[in-house]
């Protein structure tokens, strides 16, 4: 059975001028690099967010180099950990496991429901045209299929339709070889987790 551990963290919090450079100087010069390329703060502030759970879920691995197979999945060589790690709004997430394993969270303003209609199953428009919330069955589904997507690590070479998203007893079922589970960090946010195998999935830990 795998063993995962979810962690999530308010990047709202780097808003403190002094919280943010004391945790920018302890980030590695990977992540130092891309923060000094972003233009606006929001987006600052979500990458060194995910550099504090990078850390914190990864310890001494964490300052080994970060690379990524053909498809744009990172993993550190030589490291027994496998992570995922997603961030939107304002809320940075890391997954971590003995397995593969993918994860994603999503802001809910907004659905674009025309990519349900074009890239999603029959089935899983039919939910998300039933539901009393179209937006938030929306979010659940493509967060679902992310999380899915990213475990495989082949980014979009699996179309979102090539895999169906079902709800057996309210608990998220996509095959027979990965185990799934959902989130609601807040009100505002969806959020899913996909590992390969079978494994108990417990909340987001917060940071």
């Amino acid at each position: 059975m795998g063993i995962v551990k979810i962690y999530c963290y308010n990047c709202d919090k780097l808003r403190d001028r002094e919280l943010f450079e004391r945790c920018y100087a302890a980030a590695g010069e990977q992540r130092k690099a891309k923060i000094d390329r972003l233009r606006f703060n929001s987006d600052k502030r979500l990458s060194l967010g995910a550099d504090i759970l990078f850390r914190h879920a990864l310890g001494e691995w964490a300052d080994k180099p970060v690379k990524t197979n053909e498809y744009g999945k990172p993993y550190i060589e030589g490291c027994p950990i496998f992570f995922n790690l997603s961030h939107s709004g304002s809320i940075a997430m890391i997954a971590v496991s003995d397995t593969e394993i993918g994860c994603d969270v999503q802001i809910t303003s907004k659905p674009p429901l025309e990519v349900a209609q074009r890239y999603f199953c029959e089935s899983e428009r039919i939910l998300i045209e039933q539901s009393n919330d179209r937006a938030k069955m929306f979010f659940r589904l493509w967060t679902l299929k992310e999380s899915y997507i990213k475990m495989l690590g082949k980014g979009l070479s699996a179309p979102l339709d090539s895999f169906e998203v079902q709800f057996k007893n309210g608990t998220p079922f996509i095959t027979a070889d990965c185990s799934a589970a959902e989130f609601d960090i807040s009100a505002e946010y969806c959020a899913a987790v996909c590992i390969k195998g079978n494994a108990v999935i417990d909340p987001p830990i917060k940071l």
